[in-house]
């Protein structure tokens, strides 16, 4: 028997995964069956770059246990906190599927829970996991003599910034440069730089607790290195640091959001994806700069109540002149149609058989609690693009956008609301 408790919305991606399949059967295809992720829509290909940060003010780290020496890097002695940085960039062609395949410590950590907790499955099946290819491709030429917006993403807890490829790909190929930042045991099952994976460690509150402090921490830094090596290289000189935007997930959310509070000038427009507050707040204050929350359609209270959460699920959401509230819903009577995992690659990786075979277990066990909605997984991940990519060209590249100023939906299953005003949400 699975265990379905947990102790917050995000303690892993694994434990979300494996209890949001329960209803992915309902949704249906738009493109075809040999393809899980979407594909970009932009003008540019999309290249990346990983990097190994050492924050030397924060020594030893916070899951160092003075025996688990292999989860830093080797020029890491001290073993100060690590910031492990995937850099998304354009590039000056279109990208076509190259085979690049998709993150493998994600792969691997789910083939092995699969095997562990799922009665029946097949290695078949779970071969499956080992032919997702991604669209962008590592070390790609950077498209030169141009400059692009940054965008900050910070991950959900348990989440690697590499497992939201439909939203960041999207992104940049529309002429933006994402910075991903991964903090090793929070981001889930991460590798370093050397190929050692840094395993996530669920069990240790402790470490859990001190992880999601430093996660404005992480940001913090990552924004400081960003300016520091502007000139280094190209894909840094290709960043235009005069407009930067902040975007996360859940508890990256909050963190975004956090130092929204503090730093005021440093992001010219936010977008918040399901954020979770960190503390007891149930009143997320309005902004001044452009600052969109984009909101499943999960009812907040119910989930509270079923899981134990500590603390509250945002349900007022107080928005400034330009403030956005946007939900993933038909209605706002329609609960089910997008949940929490939506903002990730699970809205479309959910049509892999493995996780058919783990819908039809929950389904016999009689669990109806899922992370994913009802509704169409690839829908749900085209309107969400469609809102980052309006949102942020509006606000960092100065594009006309009628609907922001209509206050319109951008796609169909989709409400809005606009600031200034205070809004409740169930």
């Amino acid at each position: 028997m699975i265990n379905l408790s947990r102790r917050n919305l995000n303690l892993t991606f694994l434990i979300c995964t494996l209890l949001c399949i329960a209803t992915c059967n309902a949704a249906s295809h738009t493109q075809s069956l040999d393809n899980y992720l979407s594909k970009p829509t932009g003008q540019y290909g999309v290249g990346f770059k990983d990097f190994d940060w050492i924050n030397n003010d924060i020594c030893p780290a916070p899951n160092f246990n003075g025996k688990n020496h292999d989860n830093f890097s080797q020029e890491n002695k001290k073993h100060c906190q690590e910031i492990l940085v995937r850099i998304y960039y354009p590039t000056v062609t279109r990208n076509q599927r190259r085979g690049d395949l998709y993150y493998r410590p994600f792969i691997q950590a789910h083939q092995d829970n699969f095997r562990k907790n799922i009665p029946g499955i097949t290695e078949k099946q779970l071969e499956q996991f080992n032919k997702v290819t991604i669209f962008s491709v590592e070390n790609a030429p950077i498209a030169l003599r141009k400059t692009f917006p940054v965008l900050l993403f910070s991950p959900g807890d348990g989440t690697p910034a590499q497992a939201y490829e439909n939203t960041i790909s999207e992104l940049v190929s529309h002429g933006y440069i994402v910075v991903g930042i991964n903090s090793p045991i929070i981001s889930g099952d991460i590798a370093l730089l050397n190929g050692q994976v840094v395993k996530s460690d669920s069990t240790s509150d402790r470490v859990e607790k001190k992880l999601f402090a430093l996660k404005p921490e992480n940001l913090i830094y990552v924004f400081n290195e960003i300016h520091r090596l502007h000139t280094s290289n190209p894909i840094f000189s290709a960043m235009d640091l005069q407009q930067i935007g902040g975007l996360g997930h859940s508890g990256g959310a909050t963190a975004i959001a956090n130092i929204a509070y503090v730093h005021p000038n440093w992001f010219k427009a936010v977008v918040t994806l399901d954020i979770i507050h960190a503390d007891s707040a149930e009143l997320l204050k309005k902004f001044d700069i452009p600052f969109m929350n984009i909101i499943s359609a999960f009812n907040r209270k119910n989930l509270q109540k079923e899981t134990h959460m500590p603390t509250p699920v945002i349900s007022i959401f107080e928005l400034g002149e330009k403030g956005y509230l946007v939900k993933l819903s038909p209605n706002d009577d329609n609960y089910s149609y997008s949940d929490h995992q939506n903002f990730s690659d699970v809205s479309t990786l959910q049509y892999l058989a493995a996780y058919k075979v783990y819908a039809a277990y929950l389904k016999k066990q009689g669990h109806e609690l899922g992370f994913v909605g009802k509704g169409n997984g690839w829908e749900i991940t085209h309107s969400i693009n469609t809102y980052l990519v309006g949102f942020f060209d509006t606000f960092l590249k100065s594009k006309k956008n009628i609907a922001f100023k209509s206050c319109m939906p951008l796609s169909k299953n989709t409400l809005i609301k606009c600031g200034p005003g205070t809004f409740e949400v169930n």
